[in-house]
């Protein structure tokens, strides 16, 4: 017997006959049943998943960019790092990664209701990584002088702040625009 299945040509073995023309609809059917929900179909996409996937690939795009600058950041920082103590250097890298942490959950809350005080939150933080370029120029010519090293520091806590700030400020405005939309329910 094991001769006779090895005998026969391989596609005559598996294809022994032919799916009914309903196949598809029935075991769509059976996954509603098993999930409670729709089923997604695979041979032919919806508009929505058509949107799906231009949002996730808008938010891969996204996550691309943070990630480059983040690398392209970090590089930037080791060169000044030589330029500093080891543990000033690494305080500045506690504080990099906690705005970064903070910047990272802001740009989460991105929408169209919250764009300007991001936007306000980011053009502060421009102004403040200028003034921080000048506290290292201040500081490479006078590393020994602990007003410097108070000042990088309180800079880098002040953007911190301002970026817990502006998250703050977004939840409570979020959190008005639920209760007021809840309230004309």
């Amino acid at each position: 017997m094991k001769n006779q299945k090895h005998n026969i040509p391989a596609q005559s073995r598996y294809d022994i006959y032919q799916l009914p023309s309903d196949h598809a609809n029935r075991f769509k059917n059976r996954l509603k049943n098993i999930e409670g929900g729709s089923v997604i179909s695979l041979v032919h996409p919806t508009r929505r998943s058509k949107k799906n996937m231009l949002q996730w690939s808008i938010a891969a795009s996204i996550a691309i960019i943070i990630g480059l600058t983040g690398f392209i950041g970090g590089q930037m920082q080791s060169r000044d790092h030589k330029k500093l103590s080891p543990a000033l250097a690494a305080a500045q890298d506690h504080y990099s990664n906690s705005i970064e942490l903070q910047l990272s959950l802001l740009n989460k809350l991105q929408s169209p209701e919250n764009e300007r005080i991001i936007a306000d939150a980011k053009l502060n933080l421009k102004k403040l990584e200028a003034d921080y370029q000048k506290i290292i120029k201040d500081f490479q010519s006078n590393s020994d002088n602990p007003a410097v090293i108070d000042a990088m520091i309180q800079n880098l806590k002040t953007r911190i702040l301002l970026l817990e700030n502006a998250r703050a400020q977004i939840n409570t405005s979020n959190q008005q625009l639920k209760k007021n939309t809840n309230e004309l329910l």
